[in-house]
């Protein structure tokens, strides 16, 4: 069983190290895109991720000839979970997950060109 433990733990803290998402970036009409995000871990803010976004958005436009020109930005900070240890079914009483940091951009593609 701590074998299992130690292996399932590893592959988490693995995890952890890496696996923010990113959803692709998604045309929504009218000369509008859209990406959403997501930190892999508590660490980091809303506005960062919504910077990291942007030059994904760069990237995008500038494949095109053009900038990204921001139309909208959501998101929510990242918060910190809490446990407290009982003898619950589950070991845990007033367990609550923490939560990432995340953003969601909606841009244009401007022509650099004018």
């Amino acid at each position: 069983m701590l074998k299992i433990m130690a292996r399932y733990g590893v592959l988490g803290a693995v995890c952890l190290a890496g696996c923010a998402t990113q959803s692709p970036i998604t045309s929504i009409g009218n000369d509008l895109y859209m990406v959403a995000g997501r930190n892999a871990t508590i660490f980091g803010s809303e506005g960062e991720k919504i910077a990291e976004l942007m030059g994904k958005a760069n990237a995008f436009c500038a494949q095109r000839g053009g900038t990204a020109e921001l139309a909208q930005a959501s998101g929510n900070e990242a918060k910190a979970g809490t446990a407290v240890v009982g003898h619950g079914p589950n070991g845990f009483i007033g367990a609550h997950p923490a939560t990432t940091a995340s953003a969601t951009i909606t841009f244009r593609c401007v022509n650099t060109s004018k």
